[in-house]
């Protein structure tokens, strides 16, 4: 899901960064506030209907720039830090034809962007800090950005590298800034699963310990004592043997591929069983599916667990062999052979002969597809591959084998179509939500029905020629079908916040509209982060006028309560550090704490996912100077975001002296009026 998430955000980030004028106050917040947050959102929030807000009312327009051509070789000569990033590589004969923009014209940053003929974004390398030195190298492919580095301390060197896009979720941590990765701080079990064997394959000690959890991270799971020893154990044995076991094994060779993350669906084990603090999420037998030649195996990883954004491997990896028992059968569930792994011998996730001579043609037909057919021969192997899908849809065991390739299918048919290369992509996705609908009752339609609408969308969206009007319009209507068909689907809690806020934030905005769709949400899903900002959203759009209770914690530690400010009007800032609009805002705030001095008061809500980037930022910015609440959790989780549905950032209410809600969305540039306003009425 993640994948299908960023790839989207992407082409919105490319649109209303790159192709979209700011003509009022409330569009120029927005499109500062939703081209930032996509950079960094992890899930699909608001940020999709406030983007078709600004596509139904902005007319369409390009902010070309001409840029030299050496200027340009020289941008597009720097490359990742990290090795193995794909993305758009330009020929020499093509960089003619590009063109280099100021970044300050798009979205007024310091920095470069430099783009094909056709308009779509090749690098994007910015100056977040304004101190004249460049501090974020941004990669794309196919108009998304995959991948970035980062210089998060503005040393001039890269200290962060990060994953996104259609290229995964990862994000390293290099704390001595060599180019080594020393920690992921955000890792998904599939992203574990396939760098424990490159590790395994390179030999790569320091690659496979830095997968491994640390006791700090063992500590925060709060295991009972003998998970907790198991555990510990077991991470010994794996750092301790690892070198041994990469040296000893035949099975990867150089030439091996890896092909498939294996695993059941995650293991949950609720706070309070085996004398467990908190709930644990685990993948307790998972595997790395790879190819050597025409023959498929498999590396047993063991047990993975979720921590915070990532997840950490507890096992040395094992070799499977048919008939020997694993040497780790599980920490936590155990299992009495190995034969859910042996399965995967021939194929993921089934042992049907005939499945696995589909999936052997499949891979073949990638190879094909990899090359540069022309386009005639193109269409053709993609759809010798559209059907190859559907025979082992129909050739699978029904449950979570067939449902694993539903998905294969429905993201590899997606993909063809949006990068154009299968111009009968769309027809092939709709034959297969039909079928798949009428073999398991709607059980995967509703991945494929999302995938679909998104695509359409971002496809849509990328098309300098389209009505972005009705790209919007489609997509609303999209997201309503769905929720419509699928209600209990993983993906409607998604849908129905883009549509409650799509409802609330748009000029075309409908308050009723709004409050039906976060009450189903609130409803159908309260149990999900989704869900309780619903909720918060409900007494939010139901606040104007009512008193606010805002208390909590400050960053260094101090209570907080808006109480002790009564008589005073209250700014409540909702920020983060990687929203460059939020921060554009303090000069603002500081101006109006200076011209109102003790009749105002600002209070910032920091919602950064840890606070270690928000102590930093402050402490070379001591200019802001009011009281900063913060708790863990970032704009999707935390719970001063979810009391009031926070739909995304930069946020501001604006309290009177009474301590009543007077706007809960305010504009920085309108505070100012407002404020004089409220103490003339004073």
């Amino acid at each position: 899901m993640c994948v299908a998430i960023m790839e989207v955000n992407g082409f919105i980030c490319h649109y209303v960064n790159n192709m979209m004028p700011c003509e009022s106050p409330f569009s120029r917040k927005l499109q500062a506030s939703i081209s930032m947050w996509l950079l960094m959102s992890r899930s699909w929030t608001a940020s999709v209907s406030a983007l078709a807000l600004l596509m139904c009312s902005a007319p369409f327009s390009v902010p070309w720039a001409c840029g030299q051509s050496e200027e340009i070789r020289k941008a597009l000569s720097i490359r990742p830090n990290q090795p193995g990033v794909d993305y758009d590589i330009v020929a020499e004969a093509d960089m003619e034809r590009c063109t280099l923009v100021r970044a300050a014209e798009v979205f007024g940053i310091p920095g470069w962007i430099v783009r094909d003929s056709t308009g779509r974004t090749l690098r994007q390398y910015l100056d977040l800090n304004r101190d004249g030195q460049l501090d974020q190298w941004s990669f794309f492919k196919n108009g998304i950005e995959v991948y970035r580095d980062i210089d998060s301390n503005y040393d001039r060197k890269a200290d962060q590298y990060r994953w996104l896009g259609t290229a995964g979720i990862r994000w390293g941590i290099d704390r001595d800034q060599d180019g080594i990765i020393d920690t992921w701080q955000m890792i998904s079990a599939e992203e574990v699963v396939a760098e424990v064997f490159a590790a395994v394959q390179q030999r790569d000690r320091r690659r496979f310990l830095r997968l491994l959890a640390t006791p700090d991270e063992v500590a925060a799971l709060q295991l009972g004592d003998a998970w907790h020893r198991a555990v510990t154990a077991s991470l010994q044995q794996a750092a301790a043997e690892f070198d041994a076991f990469a040296s000893e094994q035949s099975a990867i060779t150089k030439e091996s591929q890896f092909v498939h993350f294996g695993s059941s669906r995650p293991c949950l084990v609720p706070a309070g069983a085996n004398g467990n603090q908190l709930d644990l999420i685990f993948h307790d037998h998972a595997a790395a599916v790879f190819q050597t030649g025409d023959r498929f195996d498999q590396l047993a990883i063991g047990t993975l667990v979720k921590i915070g954004d990532a997840y950490r491997l507890l096992e040395k990896p094992a070799s499977v062999v048919a008939g020997t028992p694993l040497a780790n059968g599980g920490l936590f569930f155990q299992f009495g052979d190995d034969a859910s792994l042996a399965a995967g011998m021939r194929a993921p996730g089934t042992s049907s002969e005939r499945v696995y001579e589909m999936f052997a043609e499949i891979e073949e037909l990638n190879k094909q597809l990899a090359g540069k057919l022309p386009p005639a021969q193109a269409a053709t192997v993609h759809q010798r591959r559209a059907d190859r899908y559907f025979e082992i849809i129909k050739a699978s065991a029904p449950g979570e084998d067939r449902e694993n390739w539903i998905r294969s299918a429905a993201d590899a048919l997606v993909t063809a179509y949006q990068d154009g290369s299968f111009a009968g992509g769309w027809d092939a996705l709709k034959n297969l939500q039909a079928q798949v609908d009428a073999l398991t009752g709607q059980a995967g339609g509703d991945y494929v029905a999302w995938r679909m609408l998104l695509a359409r969308f971002a496809k849509g969206m990328e098309d300098p020629t389209s009505d972005r009007s009705s790209i919007a319009d489609q997509y609303i209507h999209d997201l309503e079908a769905f929720v419509t068909k699928y209600p209990q689907s993983e993906f409607s809690p998604e849908a129905l916040l883009n549509l409650a806020m799509y409802a609330e934030v748009s000029e075309r905005s409908d308050p009723n509209v709004a409050k039906r769709w976060y009450v189903q949400l609130a409803r159908d899903f309260s149990d999900q982060p989704a869900g309780r900002r619903a909720q918060g959203a409900q007494m939010r759009l139901a606040s104007t006028g009512k008193p606010l209770v805002l208390q909590g914690k400050t960053l260094d530690g101090q209570d907080f309560n808006l109480r002790a400010h009564a008589g005073k009007v209250v700014v409540v800032h909702f920020w983060a550090t990687w929203c460059d609009a939020c921060i554009e805002e303090f000069a603002e705030f500081q101006r109006l704490a200076a011209k109102y001095q003790r009749d105002l008061v600002v209070v910032g809500v920091n919602l950064d996912d840890s606070p270690d980037e928000t102590r930093r930022y402050l402490q070379q910015n001591r200019q802001v100077s009011w009281p900063q609440l913060f708790e863990p959790g970032g704009l999707e989780e935390s719970p001063l975001a979810e009391k009031w549905g926070i739909p995304t950032l930069p946020w501001i209410v604006l309290i009177d002296p009474q301590g009543n809600v007077v706007n809960t969305n305010a504009a920085a540039l309108e505070l100012d009026r407002e404020i004089q306003r409220l103490l003339d009425e004073k």
